[in-house]
């Protein structure tokens, strides 16, 4: 072969390896690019303050620990349980964080609101505190009867009530609220989530005030 014969065969291969690199990299068929749809984040609102009135926390400091969740909840997904108790996740729809985090922001934000305490703070705050709420998520999902219909959402949330100065454990409180959501929609879900979390919220705090007028000493 001549020189020239080979010359003009190296300058081909270089000519065929440059557009498959601009294919790969500029338009066709590109690496860099999706068709994947973006999924849509959902955040829940705090219970705001009510005209409901509790007292005897007025000198409590109370921490939240970010919560522990069920085995299949511990992510941003927003959970979906079909019949035969079958977990699945609904399409491109996600909450602005894991739900351990989503969920301790909503019992912290939502009790501050309430100001029956003296102060509610997260576990990550790190300040002096008398009372530490240990939290977990067993329930956070929708429950959809038939395939059709309008989900009931769940939420129990239970904390685990310590005194910080002999780490005594004052109980285990218990929240389970359901909420039917209004439509099969999205958003008509994630408003029965928000409804639901914000009850479950406010009933802890409530046990919580009760469990220490208990053991005051």
């Amino acid at each position: 072969m001549s020189s020239a014969s080979l010359g003009l065969q190296t300058r081909a291969m270089a000519t065929i390896w440059l557009v498959a690199a601009c294919a790969l990299l500029t338009g066709c068929g590109s690496l860099l690019e999706t068709n994947y749809a973006v999924p849509t984040t959902y955040v829940l609102t705090a219970a705001t303050g009510a005209a409901e009135k509790i007292g005897g926390a007025e000198n409590v400091d109370l921490a939240v620990s970010q919560a522990t969740a069920t085995p299949g909840l511990d992510s941003e997904r927003i959970a979906v349980l079909h019949e035969a108790r079958r977990l699945d996740y609904f399409l491109d729809s996600q909450w602005g964080a894991p739900l351990p985090q989503v969920a301790q922001a909503l019992v912290v934000s939502s009790l501050q609101n309430q100001k029956w305490f003296r102060s509610v703070t997260s576990e990550q705050a790190r300040v002096s505190t008398n009372y530490w709420l240990e939290l977990e998520a067993r329930d956070f999902q929708a429950e959809y009867a038939t395939e059709n219909s309008a989900p009931t959402i769940r939420v129990t949330l239970v904390g685990s009530l310590i005194r910080i100065k002999d780490r005594k454990l004052l109980g285990v409180l218990p929240a389970t609220v359901t909420v039917i959501a209004k439509d099969n929609r999205m958003g008509a879900v994630v408003e029965a989530f928000e409804s639901a979390g914000q009850q479950a919220a406010l009933s802890l705090g409530r046990q919580s005030i009760t469990a220490i007028a208990s053991y005051r000493e």
